[in-house]
Parts: C-alpha cells; sequence; structure tokens
C-alpha cells in the first residue's frame, strides 16, 4: 500500500495532478452516516468520502478517505 501524502481534505481546496497536471477541486466531504435523497429516499455511507471535481471535463469522481490520501495529489 501506498503512503500517506495527504492527511486531510476540506471542500473548496484546489490540487494538482503529480502524473498529468491536471486541477482537481474538493467539492465536497462526506462523514459516515445516513442522507436524504432528493426524491426522499435515505442512503447510507460507512465511510468517510471525498468528491474531487476535475477542472478540465467538469466530472466529479468520488472515493474513500483511504484512497483519496494515496493519490499523487498536490495541494495548490
Amino acid at each position: 500500500m501506498k503512503k500517506i501524502i495527504n492527511a486531510r481534505f476540506e471542500a473548496g481546496q484546489k490540487y494538482i495532478g503529480l502524473v498529468n497536471n491536471e486541477i482537481f477541486t474538493v467539492e465536497r466531504v462526506r462523514n459516515p452516516g445516513e442522507y436524504k435523497t432528493k426524491s426522499g429516499g435515505t442512503y447510507t455511507i460507512n465511510h468517510v468520502l471525498i468528491d474531487f471535481m476535475n477542472k478540465k471535463t467538469g466530472k466529479v469522481h468520488q472515493c474513500e478517505l483511504a484512497t483519496a490520501q494515496r493519490l499523487l495529489l498536490k495541494l495548490i
């Protein structure tokens, strides 16, 4: 397993990919718990989830905190 590069993430932080130089913004950090959907349903999250938005494509990528901590990203 790779070492932890970034221990914490906060919404609004910007990172640059060390491999591809793409810019990512932390859109949100979701802690474990129960959440409501727009349609009135609920879902449960068991791990901290980080949503990254790719500046170039506008796509949001989601991963668990343990994975995000090991991504080759540098805070800018």
